[in-house]
């Protein structure tokens, strides 16, 4: 009898609060995402449809790459150049446009296309800027071959 009495005192209970406490605090922590890796891409200029909206467009290959074009453009000539800094943090993808413009009296490129080579056959949450124009994209991809899917700019 006395020693079921310490499920009658205020400090069992008191005890007992703070260790649940202290497994819901620790069952929120976060995993872990991992180390940042940085991807410089360059891009393949065309001079696509002036009409097509901004956007980009995946498709996934069978060897695992992802093909990104990206429509759009604005003001980038023959001497101009477009290219992508690509930031994988586990699954959350971050991209960064780079535009350097030039003359378009000689044509004028609408298009960049790029390829994305390291990625697992997983789900990515991306996220797109362009600062030079301000418009942005964000979207979910699921790496896997024959996969096509669009997305405007915003």
């Amino acid at each position: 009898m006395v020693i079921l009495s310490i499920f009658n005192t205020v400090e069992f209970y008191v005890i007992l609060a703070v260790v649940a406490a202290a497994i819901v605090a620790a069952a929120s922590i976060p995993a872990s995402k991992g180390e940042a890796k940085l991807h410089l891409l360059p891009c393949i200029l065309d001079s696509g449809d002036a009409a097509i909206p901004a956007g980009l467009h995946f498709r996934c290959r069978d060897d695992g790459s992802v093909d990104v074009v990206r429509t759009g453009l604005q003001g980038v000539g023959p001497a101009g150049a477009v290219s992508m800094s690509v930031k994988v943090i586990g699954f959350d993808i971050s991209i960064e446009e780079r535009v350097t413009h030039s003359d378009t009296s000689h044509g004028e490129f609408h298009e960049a296309c790029f390829n994305m080579d390291f990625l697992a056959p997983e789900w990515y949450h991306i996220k797109f800027n362009s600062e030079d124009t301000g418009q942005l994209c964000a979207c979910t991809l699921h790496v896997r071959p024959g996969l096509k899917m669009s997305k405007n700019m915003l």
